[in-house]
């Protein structure tokens, strides 16, 4: 029976990206078909029977789903042969957009009522704590196995790996492993080394099984990406619900470390997007420096530096597209402030704060020519 019309409910709230469940639901179609180079038909391939694959399937749906009402509804459509399971998928995809995200509930009467007092919570406790919890909730669904495996009891050979002391080598801290234990020693800094770390860590196991004999799991074909990716995603929701104002990176040479995050959501849309660019553009780099954590007045002049240098290749466009007094104007400061040259008539007692003024004012601009570049290349086509 297809249940697609039940598709709705607390179970099928999304716990993942939904990037994130459209790219792993399309990699699991790709393995299971075939298409057809002329026609565009999928034909399904043996691997979509395979118990194998269902467990797959099974699996994800279990992680990106709220509760288990997804994993019953695709067993059930296989079993009574309703749906196959690439259709079932390809349903999923489709659906994808309308899922409900799982959000924060409201609190319960009493607090929306404010009729018991409360003591603010204070965020760093609550941060580190729901960082440990998010991190064992991690490693209980393996996806900490590829660099800490726990081993079979089967295996005589196995040796098994010390956590704590790849911390020790990457943090030159002991002790960190296990995190709750440890939490209470943790300052500012060796808490975001340890979430850097831990990104880099992570890999989603796609494959799993049950050893009855251990009465346990055991994780295998590990991906790093998706779990990085899932890792920021839970990471960054954590810091959001706090004053802490830094997030890891998504995109850019600084992907996955913390970076400080503008106050407004434009701005933090722009640096997004322009963190995305190729690897060797100097954009991405100026964007990398400007938000690193430990960026100093040195580390954001040298951002602005870059973006000017960018312009500059630029002026042609930016003479053709804006007032001539505009173009000079962009320039005039850059090269009359200690920015660019460093000459004895230049200006340098100025506050940092100026810096941050021109980066926006820079990197809005190299914004512009991009789109009157693509305006242009447009109209080329057309003609």
């Amino acid at each position: 029976m297809d249940r697609d019309q039940d598709w709705h409910g607390a179970d099928w709230e999304l716990v993942w990206p939904r990037d994130l469940l459209v790219t792993e639901v399309s990699r699991l179609i790709r393995v299971a078909t075939a298409v057809d180079d002329h026609s565009g038909t999928r034909f399904p391939t043996k691997v979509s029977s395979t118990s194998d694959w269902q467990d797959q399937v099974i699996l994800l749906l279990d992680e990106a789903f709220a509760g288990p009402e997804p994993q019953e509804t695709f067993r059930e459509a296989v079993q009574s042969q309703s749906l196959t399971g690439t259709d079932f998928l390809l349903k999923i995809d489709r659906r994808a957009p309308d899922f409900r995200d799982q959000t924060q509930r409201r609190g319960y009467w009493p607090q929306r009522r404010a009729t018991i007092s409360q003591a603010p919570a204070d965020t760093w406790d609550v941060v580190t704590a729901g960082f440990v919890g998010l991190v064992e909730e991690l490693e209980g669904r393996g996806y900490l196995e590829r660099v800490f495996p726990s081993g079979c009891v089967d295996d005589r050979s196995f040796e098994p790996v010390d956590p704590s002391s790849v911390f020790e080598k990457l943090l030159g801290t002991g002790g960190i492993w296990p995190l709750r234990p440890s939490r209470s020693r943790w300052n500012e800094d060796l808490f975001f080394g340890i979430v850097e770390v831990i990104h880099d860590l992570v890999a989603r196991p796609r494959r799993r099984w049950w050893h009855d004999y251990g009465g346990e799991w055991h994780y295998t074909d590990f991906a790093i990406q998706p779990a990085r990716l899932l890792y920021r995603w839970q990471v960054n929701r954590l810091l959001d619900g706090s004053e802490i104002s830094y997030r890891l990176a998504d995109a850019g040479e600084d992907e996955g470390r913390l970076v400080a995050v503008p106050s407004d959501v434009a701005r933090g849309e722009l640096l997004q997007g322009m963190a995305t660019r190729d690897k060797d553009d100097p954009v991405r780099h100026a964007v990398a420096l400007f938000r690193a954590r430990d960026a100093g007045t040195q580390g954001r002049r040298s951002a602005v530096l870059a973006l000017a240098g960018v312009l500059e290749e630029r002026r042609c466009l930016l003479k053709t597209e804006l007032l001539s007094n505009d173009e000079k104007a962009l320039f005039q400061i850059a090269n009359s402030f200690g920015i660019r040259h460093q000459r004895m008539d230049q200006k340098t007692d100025y506050p940092p704060i100026f810096l941050d003024w021109l980066f926006w004012w820079y990197l809005a601009t190299v914004e512009l020519t991009d789109r009157l570049l693509a305006r242009s290349v447009r109209h080329l086509l057309s003609d």
